[in-house]
C-alpha cells in the first residue's frame, strides 16, 4: 500500500497557531486502519514542518516529502520504483514527544510582551541541550546507497574527509559539521554523489563567523574548538579539534 497523508487546507496556515504537531485526526485513523490490515505500507507525508510520526513504527516505510510541488507524482513514482534516490535530509528535528520541543506553545502576557526564554536554543539546539534525543534529528535521512567515511582532518580553513560508496547503487551523501559549545549548531555541510565503489575527498569550509558568540560584541573562542563530522545533529561521528586562529573570515 502507498498511503499519502499530510496537510489540508486548514491544518497548515500562517494566520493561526497550531495546537500540536499531529496530523488531522481522520488521517491518523486512516493510518491505523490501513497498517492494521497491511503492515507493508509506505506512508508518504506531504508536510512542511515538524510533525508527530509515532505511527511510523507500524509501517514498512516512511517518506517525508516536505512540500514537493507540481512534480510530486512523477518524483514519488521514481523514488518508489528505485529510479531515483530519496537523498534529502531533514531541515528540522522531529521530537519523540510534543513536550520535547522548545517553545512549543507561546503566547504574549497581559501587556502584550512575549519572552523568548529559549534564547539561542530553539529547535534541535534546545532538544539536545535538554539531554533529549529526537525521533529524527536535524540532518537525518536514508537513501539506497551506503557510505564509509575516513581520514577526517581540519586543513586550510576547512574540514576534509574521504567518502566512499560501499553500496551497490549510486547515491548522495551529506557530510555535516557541528560544534557543541556553547550549544550544538550546524556550522557547515556538503553533499556528494558517488557511483558504487567510487571515492572522493569532500571539503567543507568553516567560516570564522559560525563559531562566534555575542558578548556585547562578536567574540571568537581562543581555545581549541571541538567539532563533530556527522550524519545528523545527534550522530557521534568523527570528533576533531580545530585551531580558531586558522578559521577564515569568509562572511556568514
Amino acid at each position: 500500500v502507498v498511503l499519502v497523508v499530510g496537510e489540508t487546507s486548514d491544518s497548515s496556515v500562517e494566520s493561526k497557531d497550531r495546537a500540536d504537531t499531529l496530523l488531522p485526526a481522520g488521517q491518523i485513523e486512516l493510518i491505523e486502519r490501513i497498517t492494521a490490515a497491511n503492515p507493508r505500507t509506505a506512508i508518504i507525508t506531504n508536510v512542511g514542518h515538524a510533525y508527530d510520526c509515532s505511527w511510523e513504527d507500524r509501517a514498512a516505510a516512511h517518506l517525508a516529502c516536505w512540500y514537493p510541488g507540481e512534480g510530486f507524482a512523477a518524483a514519488l513514482a521514481a523514488v518508489l520504483a528505485g529510479d531515483c534516490e530519496p537523498s534529502g535530509r531533514l531541515p528540522v528535528s522531529i521530537a519523540r514527544r510534543e513536550e520535547d520541543y522548545p517553545a512549543l506553545a507561546l503566547a504574549p502576557d497581559a501587556d502584550g510582551r512575549l519572552a523568548y526564554a529559549e534564547g539561542t536554543r530553539p529547535g534541535y539546539r534546545g532538544i539536545i541541550a535538554a539531554g533529549k534525543s529526537a525521533r529524527h534529528p536535524l540532518g537525518s535521512g536514508l537513501g539506497y546507497a551506503s557510505f564509509d567515511w575516513s581520514g577526517a582532518v581540519f586543513e586550510g580553513g576547512a574540514v576534509a574527509i574521504n567518502v566512499r560508496n560501499t553500496g551497490a547503487r549510486a547515491g548522495r551523501e551529506t557530510v555535516q559539521v557541528y560544534r557543541d559549545a556553547p550549544e550544538t549548531a550546524l556550522v557547515g555541510f556538503a553533499t556528494i554523489r558517488l557511483e558504487p565503489g567510487e571515492s572522493a575527498r569532500v571539503q567543507i569550509p568553516l567560516p570564522r563567523r559560525r563559531f562566534m558568540t555575542w558578548k556585547g560584541q562578536w567574540d571568537l573562542p581562543r581555545a581549541p574548538i571541538p567539532i563533530r563530522i556527522a550524519r545528523h545533529a545527534e550522530d557521534a561521528g568523527f570528533a576533531i579539534v580545530l585551531d580558531p586562529a586558522k578559521l577564515k573570515d569568509t562572511g556568514l
